[in-house]
């Protein structure tokens, strides 16, 4: 189906096209009740003739329509007109990553590869902890757009999650004998009509990868035949070969992107950005990016055993429940470099964030420990306490999104845990020093997490344009001893100049 400008489908009204391939063809379009344009997809209609396809349709555009990233493109309405299937987007101004790989190196360089790698890396590691698989990662499904916020200037999303696939289909995807995926990026499972998971997206990155450092697709060959085989059967080929000035630690990386077994693979697509940052002397993940959250040093997780699933959930969205591994063990004494003096607070010792946006006063019997990807951590010095007050930047936060209603949406992730509960009130609106911020308390099961009870108290707050998590946990015992001294260091919070 070909739409006109100035025509109506579905209650939008189309301005212009903005593209087709393989899926559909896309419109710039104006929002029937809102002042925003978006984008509009037409499925094709092989895809919209196809019954599974359709059915299949409509469960995964829901999945997606509740994915809030900002490096997704996010996914407004679905439906159909007639016997035709269509989605409406968030409409994005830029470039795709292939448009840039076509203007060439001096474009597309290496340092800006990276940055959009791990945009995109940041995007599908959400998606792939909410159990939901993309499929086709590709260069063109990769939208740069202008971010006055971001230290590059840009931001990259990455988009056609709404056709996306759950993790738990055990097979690949398939509609009239044709894949979906494109073959060029595709991992050999998926080729195969193999069952695929997480490590397919990654095999795909990997891919996209040495398309934007080499400007040239991983295996070139005349017909799709030999592209297959060569995906299935052939060695990943050597970027530093293609483009001489690459450093030869990149081939390490893509090579194992790009590995024939799954399991000899990256696991998350943050591991694969972070080694490609550093085969170019680049910096990792930026310094508070780390809203996966990490138990401090000689420390080990309360949710052990049975409850590791409920782990890698709670950690998703930020939370943090870590005990000393024993007797009074304490972790070194405050550190003298993160410790300055802020007029504003009160008399004593203070810690001061390590990107210097905040600083807060240090209790008499309270540590600093050394940061490990936090903003800031403290720890609670009294003996055999485990207290530990953690801050970080949630990376992965929807600025367009309330407060109230990421606070809440966090909850529910939180409410679906094996012996993880809210306590009575849910979302309590407080400030920091000015900001709006909610939090809430949970507590952890003793028969969920080896015996020991834990509780934690989540903050979010928003300041210049940046989400923080402010996370306070301990068992039971030291979440109880030292919940005011927490609630004085929260008094304390004084936003610093930049």
């Amino acid at each position: 189906m070909t739409l006109n400008p100035g025509s109506t489908f579905a209650g939008y009204q189309i301005i212009r096209p903005l593209g087709k391939g393989g899926m559909g063809s896309v419109y710039l379009v104006q929002h029937p009740r809102l002042p925003r344009y978006d984008a509009l997809k037409l499925l094709s209609s092989e895809l919209s003739g196809d019954a599974e396809f359709r059915a299949r349709f409509e469960r995964e555009a829901e999945s997606a329509a509740r994915m809030r990233h900002p490096n997704i493109v996010a996914v407004y309405d679905r439906g159909t007109e007639g016997d035709q299937l269509w989605i409406a987007m968030q409409y994005v101004e830029g470039r795709d990553a292939s448009e840039l790989i076509k203007a060439g190196p001096q474009v597309m360089t290496s340092t800006r590869t990276v940055g959009i790698i791990r945009d995109v890396a940041k995007a599908l590691d959400y998606a792939h902890r909410g159990g939901l698989l993309h499929r086709d990662v590709k260069p063109a499904n990769i939208l740069i757009t202008a971010n006055a916020d971001e230290p590059s200037g840009e931001s990259a999303l990455i988009t056609d999650f709404g056709i996306a696939k759950p993790m738990e289909s055990s097979s690949n995807l398939t509609t009239a004998g044709s894949f979906l995926a494109t073959p060029d990026y595709a991992s050999p499972e998926q080729l195969a009509g193999a069952h695929i998971d997480h490590r397919s997206d990654i095999y795909a990155l990997g891919c996209t990868l040495f398309e934007m450092l080499t400007g040239t697709k991983p295996f070139q060959h005349n017909s799709m035949i030999a592209i297959i085989n060569a995906h299935v059967n052939a060695p990943p080929p050597k970027a530093s070969e293609r483009n001489p000035g690459l450093p030869h630690a990149i081939d390490a990386v893509i090579t194992r992107a790009m590995a024939k077994d799954p399991a000899q693979r990256y696991n998350t697509c943050r591991e694969l950005a972070d080694d490609a940052a550093r085969a170019f002397n680049l910096p990792t993940t930026l310094s508070g990016t780390a809203a996966i959250a990490r138990p401090p040093a000689k420390r080990k997780p309360i949710l052990i055993g049975a409850a590791a699933a409920a782990v890698a959930a709670l950690v998703a969205i930020g939370v943090v429940i870590a005990v000393n591994s024993g007797g009074d063990e304490k972790a070194g004494g405050k550190s003298t470099t993160s410790v300055t003096t802020t007029e504003d607070l009160p008399p004593g010792d203070v810690a001061k964030a390590n990107d210097d946006s905040f600083a807060v006063s240090i209790p008499e019997d309270w540590e600093i420990q050394e940061e490990d990807g936090y903003l800031l951590k403290l720890q609670s010095a009294v003996s055999r306490s485990n207290a530990n007050l953690l801050v970080s930047i949630n990376t992965e936060a929807n600025l367009r999104q309330s407060l109230d209603q990421a606070t809440e949406d966090n909850i529910a992730q939180v409410k679906e845990l094996e012996g993880v509960t809210i306590d009575s009130g849910g979302a309590e609106a407080t400030t920091v020093d000015g900001e709006a911020a909610r939090r809430f308390t949970y507590t952890v099961s003793a028969a969920a997490n080896d015996g020991i009870e834990a509780r934690g108290r989540q903050l979010y707050t928003r300041h210049d344009g940046v989400e923080y998590i402010v996370t306070f946990t301990g068992d039971s015992q030291s979440f109880n001893g030292a919940v005011a001294q927490y609630e004085t260091i929260l008094d304390s919070w004084k936003w610093l100049e930049q």
